[in-house]
């Protein structure tokens, strides 16, 4: 049996909880998808907010567990204990709030999504990692070279200083994961492996396009956070906490530093038009829920967007390739973008409004929450107006909405865990498609 520790993030902290007994709160859906990624070892106690499932039992890890009143964490509110959320993060923030004025002010508690266990070898990391083996992202044959390969960086870097490696970060195109050595936490990265029944393989990066994308970083990366990186696409930096605050006045800071990206003299020889860019990404959501039937519906009712961004695309400079909220940090004096490993020639439409779709459905937990959606035309219109300056052309606003689309049914697949069926999404393109061409200043 491979020993690990377990880390959780709390407040942008790792806190080491391997001793402690964990209480779940939450026993719907989302505590399976948790159990069936991190195998949980140290659990204690089952709780859920409805009272229909008070008294009943879940088997977790072969384990009956009955399911109690919320009210029991009060009792059970010792330093010894601490609690994971399977909830949404609208409940989580609400669930929180409850349990602080209950009198639980120092007791741990945090997101489902937010644990990591840390391992003192690479290759137990590789091997038994159960989000690695979730995820299928390591063939077996491929641990032993890897493992050889970064044992071999590592010592280059740290010499015998003692390190831990923790289990996976979210990333979508290649394997991330925390590194620590001497009280440093850093992220290592390497090219991303899938199964081969991934269908985006059709559009997989070629490994010269990898080799590109090093040269360019290495050329580029002025910003002190890289600390290794090879042609094999292996790279080692710096671990950022995202800081970013997404208010209105960081959103300006932030389109405002994407202008000076797409106008800068900087370029890389790799191109990729927005309509295959678009497609590409969306059947990596799409992918994901393993739904052909989906993909079908949605590239179908989609083809009119993808045309349009293909005949009206003629603006193409360097983009990021993968600018969300998660790939920014910032302080008071500066925003930057990190995570560069996208990086191409393209539609800058393409980093904009992948941008813009997320923040415009980072509120939308449930489908009946798109109503939140209704604005989305006019305030597309407004972040494009603070992107080039002044009110965008028709054109422009032509393909920002189709891009815009694609992305907003990508996030809806990602955000509502592929619940959403598929005649709300046609519903929601409907309406989305309407409030363009009901509006009298398109």
């Amino acid at each position: 049996m491979v020993k690990f520790d377990i880390f959780i993030e709390e407040d942008k902290e790792w806190i080491n909880v391997t001793n402690k007994k964990a209480i779940i709160y939450g026993a719907g859906n989302t505590l399976i998808k948790f159990m069936d990624r991190y195998h949980f070892p140290n659990i204690y106690m089952v709780v859920d907010s409805s009272e229909l499932k008070w008294g009943k039992t879940v088997l977790l890890n072969g384990k009956e567990y009955t399911i109690h009143n919320p009210n029991q964490i009060a009792n059970e509110c010792t330093e010894s204990c601490f609690v994971i959320m399977t909830v949404n993060e609208s409940g989580f923030n609400t669930i929180k709030d409850v349990l602080r004025k209950q009198g639980c002010s120092k007791l741990i508690i945090c997101p489902w999504d937010k644990i990591r266990y840390r391992y003192s070898k690479i290759h137990e990391l590789l091997l038994y990692d159960p989000i690695i083996n979730c995820n299928g992202v390591i063939p077996a044959f491929f641990c032993e070279t890897t493992e050889k390969k970064l044992d071999k960086v590592l010592y280059e870097l740290f010499g015998n200083e003692k390190k831990y490696v923790y289990s996976l970060l979210p990333g979508a195109n290649k394997i991330v994961f925390l590194l620590e050595c001497a009280n440093e936490r850093m992220v290592l990265t390497m090219p991303g492996f899938r199964n081969s029944t991934n269908s985006s393989v059709l559009y997989k990066n070629k490994m010269c396009d990898r080799s590109k994308r090093c040269s360019f970083l290495q050329k580029y990366d002025d910003n002190g956070f890289t600390k290794y990186i090879d042609m094999d696409g292996v790279c080692i930096r710096k671990y950022i906490k995202n800081s970013f605050e997404n208010n209105k006045k960081n959103q300006v800071r932030v389109l405002e530093n994407m202008k000076k990206l797409h106008d800068s003299e900087m370029s890389i020889n790799i191109f990729e038009s927005a309509d295959h860019y678009l497609k590409r990404w969306l059947d990596n959501q799409i992918f994901c829920y393993h739904r052909e039937e989906l993909k079908t519906m949605l590239f179908e009712q989609l083809s009119d967007d993808f045309e349009l961004v293909s005949k009206n695309s003629n603006q193409i400079s360097i983009i990021h390739g993968d600018i969300g909220i998660g790939n920014i940090v910032a302080n008071e004096n500066e925003i930057r973008f990190v995570d560069w490993e996208c990086v191409e020639m393209s539609d800058p439409m393409i980093d904009v409004c992948r941008y813009i779709s997320e923040v415009l459905v980072k509120k939308i937990y449930k489908f009946e929450d798109f109503e939140i959606m209704k604005n989305t035309y006019a305030e597309m219109k407004e972040y494009l107006s603070i992107y080039y300056k002044c009110p965008p052309t028709r054109e422009q606003t032509l393909i920002g909405w189709s891009v815009l689309r694609v992305y907003i049914i990508g996030y809806l697949l990602r955000i509502l865990n592929n619940m959403v069926r598929t005649k709300e999404l046609v519903e929601i393109l409907d309406y989305s498609k309407n409030s363009y061409c009901s509006n009298p200043n398109n």
